[in-house]
């Protein structure tokens, strides 16, 4: 399958043996002329996009929905997600079933189901998780569109392009956890200041009620327990504060 249009060989392969005898005698030259056009195009077409394919960045597989299978890949997916060539093989028609993350493999395999309603030129866009060789994922932009119909005008194959986008995912999702790293801090640092704000009330309101009391009265104990929960909180506060600014 690497770097082979396994699929288009199939339909172009002839039967071995002796060419059968014409069942309608000798054809007009208008069909046959047809016929032999139409297959010459074809065979172009193929040939064109197999050289298009090898030398593209991107990985490119072509994908058989009757087969419900992949019938081509070209040669950078070994590269790109570190499998050798012979292991690419062995998965066969399977590559894209053992490739794709577990999460994005339903998603696939409905819009493979629905490409029998899209219209020649439409090209179907996403992203996707491709296993690496080592085990880790790695995001995909993959785009589609019809490659060849049958003789009722129905798809058969869908030409389908992925490219590495795994860099990018990863800088953005740094740059959103920078975003939510800089909201928490300054909510830390408001909570701080309205608590530090409060702490400072209630201390001012202890020492008032303090000296409006008699030192030995037998609830003046509370007060001294009331200053070293205000000091805790304090504590706390001090705490959220420094990580609020920190590297501010």
């Amino acid at each position: 399958m690497l770097g082979r249009w396994n699929g288009l060989a199939r339909r172009e392969q002839k039967p071995e043996g002796p060419e059968p005898a014409s069942q309608e005698g000798p054809c007009c030259g208008g069909r046959c002329a047809e016929g032999a056009a139409a297959s010459d195009v074809l065979t172009q077409k193929t040939s064109l996009l197999r050289k298009v394919a090898e030398t593209l960045p991107d990985v490119v597989f072509l994908y058989d929905l009757p087969e419900d299978g992949c019938v081509y890949v070209n040669r950078h997916v070994a590269a790109v997600l570190g499998f050798s060539p012979e292991e690419i093989e062995k998965m066969g028609t399977t590559l894209l079933q053992r490739l794709l993350s577990p999460e994005d493999l339903p998603l696939f395999a409905t819009h493979m189901r629905k490409c029998v309603t899209m219209a020649d030129g439409d090209v179907f866009e996403t992203e996707y998780r491709f296993r690496h060789a080592n085990g880790a994922w790695r995001w995909f932009h993959y785009r589609d569109t019809i490659f060849a119909r049958d003789s009722a005008g129905m798809p058969q194959q869908v030409l389908c392009m992925a490219r590495d986008i795994t860099e990018r995912k990863e800088q953005e999702q740094a740059l959103r956890d920078q975003e939510v790293q800089a909201a928490l801090k300054r909510m830390a640092s408001l909570v701080a200041y309205e608590i530090n704000n409060s702490l400072a009330n209630l201390k001012n309101l202890l020492f008032l009620m303090k000296n409006a009391l008699i030192l030995d009265h037998p609830d003046a104990k509370y007060f001294q327990w009331t200053e070293e929960e205000i000091d805790r909180v304090a504590q706390t506060v001090r705490r959220i504060a420094t990580f609020s600014h920190a590297d501010s």
